[in-house]
């Protein structure tokens, strides 16, 4: 997204461009996560330039261009299933694991934190198909403040469940291992094979690769 016209508000002066990462001018540097790995960057511009034929569509109505992906990149971003399915882990290893001499998920703390997050994922999994249904009478889904609903509340369901899941695995979530690591047939593991990779990756990094993955 570039300037193009300064003398017009804001948002009618920005136009869309394709920029090959390979431009003379185009400068990349990784930014390190807290979990230790690279997936965002910081790019910095010096004097690039990009022909005329590269512009997506109208010049200067690139934000509303923009509207419409970041919509569309919220709504992806909700992660129900995933949620669902890593809340179906969770009432599995509650069940394995006990504290007390009695189960994780017998004890009513427990099976109220799951509820919890249980019962804030229901109202957003109806959201998404609501905003589902919207753009199937093509509605334009940038217009939906849903949207940027979905995106914020599906990011603190994911962060609750790592809580969650680091709750319930205790100490088993403090140890943690690359993947090139886990590899390794001589490193001493743990506790259960789920345990090198059970709740800081998750806690740290919700997309990356964690138990539910392998």
């Amino acid at each position: 997204m570039v300037r193009i016209n300064p003398d017009v508000k804001r948002q009618q002066g920005i136009s869309f461009l394709l920029i090959d990462m390979k431009t003379p001018g185009v400068t990349v540097r990784p930014i390190q996560l807290i979990d230790g790995g690279y997936e965002v960057d910081k790019v910095f511009f010096g004097q690039v330039r990009v022909p005329v034929e590269n512009l997506v569509g109208e010049e200067n109505k690139g934000w509303e261009y923009v509207k419409f992906l970041l919509g569309n990149e919220r709504f992806a971003d909700t992660s129900v299933a995933k949620s669902e399915a890593r809340i179906r882990q969770i009432k599995d290893l509650a069940a394995q694991l006990c504290a007390g001499g009695q189960r994780l998920i017998d004890q009513p703390l427990s099976r109220e934190n799951v509820a919890e997050v249980k019962i804030q994922l229901k109202p957003l999994e109806i959201t998404q198909l609501r905003v589902f249904a919207n753009a199937s009478k093509q509605r334009n889904s940038t217009q939906e403040p849903a949207s940027s609903i979905l995106k914020l509340k599906g990011s603190h369901i994911e962060q609750a469940v790592a809580e969650l899941l680091m709750d319930v695995v205790g100490s088993y979530a403090l140890p943690y291992l690359s993947e090139d690591e886990l590899e390794m047939p001589n490193l001493s593991r743990i506790g259960p094979d789920w345990a090198p990779t059970s709740g800081t990756r998750l806690f740290l990094q919700p997309r990356g690769n964690d138990l539910f993955r392998r």
